[in-house]
This record gives C-alpha cells, sequence and structure tokens, in this order.
C-alpha cells in the first residue's frame, strides 16, 4: 500500500476523474464500498455478529463515502446510524446524490451541526454503536484534529 497526502489524494481523484472519465459519484460509491468490506471484514475476524454500526459523516465528500458505507452494510442487514456533522441541507453534489440513497434505504441521520449539539448526543448516546466508522475527516481537512474533554477515548479497535 502507498500512502499519499491529502493533497496527492486530491490530485489523483482529479486526474481519474479528469483524464480517465471516471465520476466522483462512481469514486464515491468504490470507496464507500471498500469501507463496508472493511467493516465486514473486522467483524468476521473479531467474531462480531450483528453489531450496530454508527457512522460519522461530514457534509463533503468523505461524508458521502460515510452514506455509501452506510447503505452497503444496511443492505447486508446491519443496524446502521449516521450522524452528520453539520445540517443535511448543506449537502451537495455527489454527496447529495449518495444520502438520498441512503435515506431510500431506511438509514436514521441525525444531524449534529453545533458542538452543543455533539455534546448533547454524548449525553442522551452513551451506548455508541459497536462499530464506529469516521467519514467526518477527509483531504479537505485544513486543521488538525483538536481533542474535547467530553468525548470518550476512542482507541484503533474494535468494539463488540
Amino acid at each position: 500500500m502507498k500512502l499519499v497526502t491529502s493533497e496527492q489524494m486530491r490530485e489523483i481523484d482529479r486526474r481519474t476523474i479528469t483524464e480517465f472519465g471516471i465520476p466522483g459519484e462512481v469514486l464515491m460509491e468504490r470507496a464507500g464500498s471498500g469501507v463496508a468490506e472493511i467493516v465486514q471484514r473486522l467483524m468476521r475476524m473479531s467474531g462480531c455478529v450483528n453489531p450496530s454500526v454508527q457512522l460519522f459523516a461530514g457534509i463533503g465528500n468523505n461524508g458521502g463515502d460515510a452514506f455509501v458505507a452506510a447503505r452497503c452494510l444496511r443492505e447486508q442487514g446491519l443496524d446502521i446510524e449516521v450522524c452528520v456533522a453539520g445540517e443535511v441541507d448543506a449537502i451537495s453534489g455527489d454527496a447529495l446524490k449518495h444520502l438520498t440513497r441512503a435515506k431510500s434505504a431506511g438509514i436514521t441521520f441525525y444531524e449534529l451541526p453545533m458542538k452543543e449539539d455533539w455534546d448533547n448526543a454524548l449525553v442522551s448516546h452513551r451506548d455508541c454503536g459497536d462499530i464506529l466508522v469516521d467519514g467526518v475527516l477527509g483531504t479537505g481537512t485544513r486543521q488538525g484534529i483538536r481533542p474535547h474533554t467530553g468525548m470518550p477515548r476512542m482507541q484503533n479497535e474494535l468494539l463488540c
């Protein structure tokens, strides 16, 4: 596997779309279905049976990838919930197409546009999903991740 910077990944995406004629919507479908495959593989490796999956989606293209992953996982019979870091009405382009498809699949979306919304969600949803998927941070991220003292510490492990 080759690691690339955010800038290099944006250039790879741009060239794939312009030089090879693969639409962004198709790239998003591939990325999201790949995430769903990884979740399924991790479930098999860990022995998870019928876990609930909570995806965190931004309002940009990375969120669109998460909407595809959510739809694919729902189609495989998993319990899916998506928290959107923003307002659903702000989603546009290819991400909106995949949001619409995910809604048609019966997936529940929760809008969390403000820090207070996240704080309230943490209080009322102490039990997160068994599997958590990040679809917020992507190649468009300009700032580093800032810790929030009220959030539980996440580790790189599958929770079942």
